[in-house]
């Protein structure tokens, strides 16, 4: 994991924390904070986003070029 989905995953999980706090805290708390309740939601589409970017980029940066003679191993079998 990059620094950039490290960060939206503690995001994530500090706003779930927060969030919860501010809805279970009473009925006491100002309406504003209620603009911080999507936030964890947010954060965390935007890690899953970044992680399987992350992902699809280190299988394409695994596959040889097209001027390579490499064979290519492709789930499992060898394709030439």
């Amino acid at each position: 994991m990059t620094t950039l989905s490290k960060t939206f995953l503690a995001v994530s999980v500090t706003a779930l924390v927060a969030e919860s706090i501010i809805d279970f805290g009473g009925p006491n708390r100002n309406s504003a904070w209620a603009v911080l309740l999507p936030l964890g939601a947010v954060a965390y589409g935007l890690f899953l986003i970044s992680f399987t970017l992350e992902k699809e980029a280190a299988n394409m940066a695994m596959l040889p070029s097209k001027n390579s003679r490499e064979p290519v191993y492709e789930l499992g079998r060898y394709n030439l």
